[in-house]
């Protein structure tokens, strides 16, 4: 039973100009929380009435709690007390009070119970613990600046509390977060760790909310910021005092779907009128259309794609709705190797072409991959900034500095350009565009004009490969994401584990590639020739001694990273989610304007923010900095926002969010790429529109049946639905499907719009090719999961078919490998011919890296009449022979540390013995139909186990296993013969201890011992005859030795099955 005293305050009085408020306290607190309850009460008593405020008491009975005690009041203020004590009828009078829009401040006043889920929704979250904690100080994070109940404090805001530390759940993501802590620094330490709400807010239900878990010391009440915090708290829910509170709540956010599948999207530009311009690698620019809501090419330049160049960045001069110039980026095709940052004029929606103004012409090599940079972006004073990768290999330096210095190494010598103050690649620029297509050196860049040994136009140097940079529109501060290199352990005689960095520019700076990396760690100064290691470079005072250095040699002090992180666990920054792979990414920073009367713009709570993002990781976080302008707090931005390997992420005129999503396969030209929008809404959302189609192209007539499954409705709200074909107004279809025959060959656009019952509408298109079937195409050898040997042959063989053209011609398939590195690929140029060979490449120590080999084909059609050529590819993921054990697919329940293997490799994976957790190591897509053994490099304390191989297809193959004894503290290798059988699917190792053993064992690599796998043979169906009757397979034959069909008779039609492809070959 609910022992209460309740007052009656009216809040309003002298300073207010609105109606004075009635509020009703209820206090009821634990006979430990008694002496700051009662401090609160009466500190929150004086305060109103120093204010002029009428405040009127009374003692009242639980039973008091009810609709009649409730009519006059707009606030229900809870002091240190748990309302699930409230009898059923005083539940039932609360809610009703809340669902009339009135409102709940609590303070320290969580539920200890989960009975009653309304109230637990109300205030987001309850309270684990119930007994005081140790008062100790801490530091509150004041995230948002703009509520009214947190405007006025500082953004640190140092206090002692008994600190409520174990919650059920974080309010984040439900409730909007005011104020948090550190959860790692209190004790008992929070389950919730770095980020721990304090206070927060929520409408709900058609009420509102308003929680602080501060206040626990009778001596709190006398701090005036606490006073404020908690009063303007109560005017919040009064709805008398301004704030949004839905900005961290994942449900105020709405997807909205722009593009689909664009070919290798890149950068994108938001122009005031809506349009997105948006670049492609390949060398098109195009334009998103926010009426039509379609997509035009603008433009396409003739670029190269080798390795990791082409068109690459993109920016809006300051003066776009004036001059209409944009900038681009881009690695023009021919002999000479350079990069091009140009200025052209758009006209009508079409780039003039003739309209191109060289800025700046950047030589660099073509004959070793990697790291291109190539973001572009405009500071608040018409600066420009350009960032620019370090394009030098990183493959042969084990993951650690490439710092080759022997004769014909400069490709695998970083020090030739990050390094190099008198050259412009791994670097971020800085310059002033001029009208007349040049440009001037601003103050405040790195190194003044006319400095021997340097150049002018660098703003920072030492980086490696900034992918994706930004400025801040207010302050001009420089943010960029700079992609790490690979090595996974620390090496006393090299250097740091790899690690990528987001970094912070206030002003020009050298932020130390290749000579130190993360938190101004440095490497050792190594001599690639007799592999010894010669000294650990100074980050205070750099010295590039390298041959391949044109500049000067004595370099400006390093920079530590802003933000740093590497692979595995979390390390010095927690909030960046863990995981192998890694690459940054450097998001913008945003600015609130008032004055923006865009419905969808993020709310002020985000002003000044700056946004992160990871392309291997699938995460947005933001960045909150304090007032001088230090990183305050990292926090999750829009979790439940599935991502696929964001790429770009910009903040345009409307405030809203624009991002490209690269897609799923890293070698690019993916279907699920996209450019979408994210708008917030404080109230109703659109839907999102999704439209998918049976067939996107086929022969006449072709039915296509289409579908809005998948469409997203975030407020249930009841949805329409219109079916329009291309330019036409006539509305084919109101369902939520449709079904169309297109008798006519072209090219066609369905539309789907999905509008709600409030006029929120979005829409979605596909593209169907009516008249023309896709060719079909298959990499027959090698096949995907094969293994192969650097530096050596690979042999491959292909084929194609067009249901209009028949055979290709060889030339006309085209094979692109790639070298795949973590989840990235670098192109290693073109082949073509239904078969061939080409080598892999010749890489030193590429063990220690997680590299590989993708292959993929494509071919075109030649169209049909009107309808447009199609494409079709297929692509095969190949495994370097030797695999070091940390690179496996999945890796759980394990833990891993730096090998003792004095024949090297990276990190072993271990085993314990006896365990609680399910350990899980696999490596997907293996193919060992041409593997004959598996070695094992293994440490092993146990007794005795057994490794044991599985094929998991079909319920589980048993492939292989090995037993393995005590090792004696040795590194030893272990084999097992692959058994016959369905050998294609993930790989799995499992080890089975002899009994009850205890210790554990420690995998180091695996190798694959065998030839390459020759794929999948075709096989052959049937065939037709001349004239059309259809004869069984013994008309045609496959001859192993010339990869061919032979024929003993003429025939029309071959079929035949590669795989799970079916495939036909006129002959």
């Amino acid at each position: 039973m609910l022992s209460a005293f309740i007052s009656f305050l009216s809040v309003g009085g002298s300073c207010s100009a609105h109606e004075p408020l009635s509020v009703l306290l209820i206090v009821s607190p634990s006979e430990q929380d008694r002496p700051a309850a009662a401090s609160a009460s009466q500190a929150l008593r004086q305060r109103l009435e120093a204010e002029g405020h009428r405040v009127t008491s009374a003692v009242a009975d639980p039973s008091d709690l009810s609709d009649p005690a409730l009519a006059s009041a707009q606030v229900v203020l809870a002091i240190l007390t748990d309302l699930t004590s409230l009898t059923p009828a005083g539940r039932a009078s609360l809610e009703r009070f809340v669902q009339r829009g009135g409102g709940l401040v609590a303070i320290r006043s969580l539920p200890s119970s989960s009975d009653w889920p309304w109230y637990q929704q109300l205030l987001g979250t309850r309270a684990l613990q119930t007994s005081l904690t140790t008062l100790e100080p801490g530091e509150v994070r004041v995230l948002d600046g703009a509520h009214a109940s947190t405007a006025g404090l500082p953004r640190r805001w140092t206090r002692s509390e008994r600190w409520v530390s174990q919650l059920a759940s974080s309010p984040r993501g439900s409730s909007h977060v005011l104020a948090s802590i550190d959860g790692r620094n209190i004790s008992p330490a929070s389950t919730l760790g770095h980020d721990l709400p304090v206070s927060w807010c929520r409408d709900f239900d058609g009420g509102r909310a308003w929680v602080t878990t501060l206040g626990s010391e009778p001596g709190s009440w006398s701090d005036p910021m606490l006073l404020e915090h908690v009063l303007k708290g109560i005017l919040w829910v009064a709805r008398e005092a301004s704030g949004d509170a839905g900005a961290t709540v994942n449900g105020h956010f709405a997807v909205k779907l722009l593009v689909t599948a664009p070919e290798d999207p890149m950068e994108l530009a938001v122009t005031s009128d809506g349009r997105v311009i948006f670049i492609e690698r390949g060398g098109r620019v195009k334009i998103w259309h926010p009426d039509s809501q379609t997509t035009s090419v603008a433009g396409a330049l003739n670029v190269t794609t080798l390795f990791e160049d082409g068109l690459m960045g993109l920016a809006l001069d300051p003066g776009f709705e004036t001059n209409r110039w944009l900038y681009l980026f881009y690695s023009p095709a021919g002999p000479i190797a350079k990069q091009h940052l140009s200025r052209f004029t758009l006209v009508d929606d079409v780039i003039d072409m003739a309209s191109e103004k060289i800025l700046l012409t950047i030589p660099t090599q073509r004959n070793q991959c990697c790291h291109s940079g190539g973001s572009l972006a405009f500071g608040p004073d018409g600066l420009l900034f350009l960032s620019t990768g370090d394009n030098t290999n990183p493959f042969e330096s084990n993951g650690y500095a490439p710092n080759d210095e022997r004769p014909g190494r400069s490709a695998w010598d970083a020090q030739k350009s990050s390094g190099n103050a008198n050259d412009l690649r791994g670097k971020i620029l800085r310059i002033r565009p001029s009208a007349d297509g040049g440009y001037t050196i601003p103050e405040g860049n790195l190194f003044a004009p006319d400095t021997a040994g340097t150049r002018p136009e660098v703003y920072v140097m030492g980086a490696r490969n900034p992918f994706r940079i930004s400025v801040d529109p207010v302050r001009g501060w420089l943010y960029w994401g700079e992609v790490g290199p690979d090595s996974g352990v620390d090496d006393p005689r090299r250097g740091p584990a790899g690690a990528d960095e987001w970094n912070q520019a206030r002003s020009a700076g050298n932020y130390g590639w290749p000579y130190i990396l993360g938190n101004n760690v440095p490497y050792w100064r190594y001599d690639f020739a007799t592999r010894q290691s010669l000294g650990v470079f100074n980050p205070l005072a750099p010295l590039n001694l390298s041959p391949n250095n044109t500049g000067i040699t004595n370099l400006p002090p390093a920079r530590p990273a802003w933000i740093w992180y590497q692979s595995g666990p979390a390390g010095a920054f927690p909030e960046i989610d863990p995981g192998l792979p890694r690459t940054a990414m450097g998001g913008p920073v945003y600015k609130f304007d008032s004055r923006n009367g865009s419905i969808r713009k993020l709310p002020a709570y985000f002003d000044g923010s700056v946004f992160i993002y990871e392309w291997s990781r699938n995460f947005i976080k933001e960045v909150k900095l304090d007032e001088k302008g230090d990183l305050l707090a990292i926090l999750p931005f829009l979790p439940t926002l599935k991502l696929n390997r964001p790429i770009e992420m910009e903040i345009g005129p409307d405030g809203a969010i624009y991002m490209i999503e690269w897609g799923t396969g890293f070698e690019g030209k993916n279907k699920d790429a996209r450019i979408i929008r994210i708008d917030y809404s404080g109230g109703n959302r659109a839907p999102a529109a999704v439209i998918q189609a049976s067939r996107l192209s086929g022969r006449l007539p072709l039915t296509v049946t289409f579908s809005s499954q998948g469409t997203l409705n975030p407020d249930g709200d009841s949805l329409s639905f219109s079916w329009m074909l291309g330019g036409e107004t006539t509305v084919r279809s109101t369902n939520t499907t449709a079904s169309l025959t297109f008798t006519n060959a072209g090219n066609y656009s369905m539309t789907l719009r999905v509008t709600d019952e409030l006029g929120l509408s979005s829409v979605a298109q596909v593209r169907i090719v009516a008249g023309n079937e896709a060719p079909q195409v298959a990499l027959i050898a090698p096949p995907s999961g094969a293994f192969f040997d650097w530096g050596r042959k690979i042999g491959y063989e292909l084929a194609a078919f067009d249901t209009e053209d028949g055979d290709f011609q060889c030339d006309a398939l085209l094979l692109e490998p790639f070298l795949t590195h973590n989840d990235h690929s670098h192109g290693l140029g073109g082949l073509s011919g239904c078969f061939g060979v080409f080598r892999a490449p010749e890489i030193e120590d590429a063990a220690t890296d997680r590299l590989g080999l993708l292959l993929r084909v494509s071919v075109t059609d030649r169209g049909v009449g009107v309808a447009d050529p199609l494409t079709a590819s297929a692509s095969a993921l190949l495994h370097p022979r030797l695999k070091q054990a940390e690179h496996g697919s999945v890796i759980s329940g394990l833990a891993s540390r730096p090998t003792q293997d004095t024949w090297g490799g990276g990190q072993d994976v271990v085993w314990s013995f006896p365990r609680s957790l399910n350990p899980t190591w696999t490596l997907d897509t293996v193919n060992l139909r041409a593997i004959g053994q598996v070695v094992l490099r293994v440490w092993s304390s146990l007794p005795g186990c057994t490794i044991e191989l599985w094929q998991e297809e079909g319920g589980g193959l048993l492939v292989g296993a090995a037993d393995v004894a005590d090792t004696q503290g040795r590194y030893l290798d272990v084999r097992t013969p692959i058994r016959a059988g369905n050998l294609s699917g993930r790989l799995h190792i499992r080890v089975r201890p002899a009994g009850s053993d205890v210790g554990e064992l420690r995998l180091n690599w695996i190798r694959f011992n065998g030839a390459s796998g020759e794929g999948d043979k075709p096989v052959l169906l049937g065939a037709t005859t001349v004239d059309g009757t259809y004869e069984p397979v013994t008309a045609v034959h496959w001859n192993d030795e010339g990869r061919r069909f032979v024929l003993d008779r003429p025939l029309g039609t071959v079929f035949f099955r590669i795989g799970s492809s079916q495939f036909q070959r006129i002959r």
